[in-house]
């Protein structure tokens, strides 16, 4: 290598550094964005059996029990409720599927009736309603007492 060329490789290396730099132009960094804003609440609902307890006489009259629904953050649709937790004898009227449709912002319910034949055992039990919409899901409980059935008399 000449002694004499060594200025114009510096001069070279120097633009090729300054170059691959970005050109040497500065930048004014900018202010940091803010965070998106939070997602909006899911919709959901709140349920919930009005009478926290219900007594049935062995074979006597019905009972009824009201299962009540609350929309929450605009929730709206069907919510199926599944009953569970009713000991041998005892029945709900009607016997199919329950749901309540809620079509806005009022509570919805829906009335079941309870019965207990002549062998239910006596005693207090819990019963769980449990309502489901899609993937939510929330469970309500009362407390139902079966007493002795009146003797007969004739």
């Amino acid at each position: 290598m000449d002694v004499r060329s060594l200025p114009g490789l510096i001069l070279l290396l120097f633009v090729l550094t300054v170059s691959s730099c970005g050109g040497g132009s500065s930048s004014t960094p900018q202010p940091p964005q803010p965070p998106p804003p939070p997602p909006p609440p899911s919709a959901d609902f709140t349920l919930s059996a009005t009478s926290p307890t219900v007594s049935i006489q062995q074979g006597g009259a019905q009972q009824f029990q009201t299962i009540q629904a609350n929309p929450v953050n605009g929730f709206t649709g069907s919510i199926k409720l599944m009953i569970t937790g009713l000991p041998a004898g005892a029945t709900t009227m009607p016997s199919g599927p329950l749901s309540i449709f809620v079509s806005g912002p009022q509570a919805q319910v829906n009335a079941f009736q309870l019965a207990a034949s002549q062998t239910t055992p006596i005693g207090t039990t819990t019963v769980s309603v449990t309502g489901t919409s899609g993937t939510t899901a929330h469970t309500s409980s009362f407390s139902l007492t079966f007493t002795q059935a009146a003797p007969f008399i004739i």
